[in-house]
């Protein structure tokens, strides 16, 4: 029998701690779409409690998911914002119309109420 020692498994690096994006899951929902970031929170609050049970790859699909959740509030703001602009913008003519025709209805019986008054 050979007694030399056997040499123990190589030490494995722990892998880092994922990021958990709570601060931009938090302003996606304050500032952008309250359901899809309130989603964004929920996972990025998973994070660190799998990653500190052991569940890296857990908490690495946690984080990631966080952040997806997060970059979807935000699109959907700014889709949603270009899309009232766009609106705004194609519907301004037939307001701008609209309320010159208005004005000047109205100043004409604005002029003959004053006439009546005299």
């Amino acid at each position: 029998m050979d007694n030399t020692p056997i040499p123990p498994p190589p030490a494995v690096a722990p892998s880092p701690r994922p990021g958990n994006y709570l601060p931009l899951a938090i302003i996606a929902t304050l500032c952008c779409c309250p359901p899809t970031g309130v989603v964004a929170i929920v996972y990025g609050s998973r994070v660190d409690p799998l990653y500190n049970g052991g569940q890296v790859q857990e908490a690495q699909d946690a984080s990631k998911k966080s952040l997806i959740w997060s970059v979807v509030s935000i699109v959907l703001m700014l889709v949603l914002v270009l899309l009232y602009s766009a609106i705004s913008a194609a519907a301004y003519p037939v307001i701008q119309a609209e309320m010159e025709k208005q004005m000047k209805s109205h100043s004409a019986l604005y002029t003959e109420l004053m006439e009546q008054e005299e």
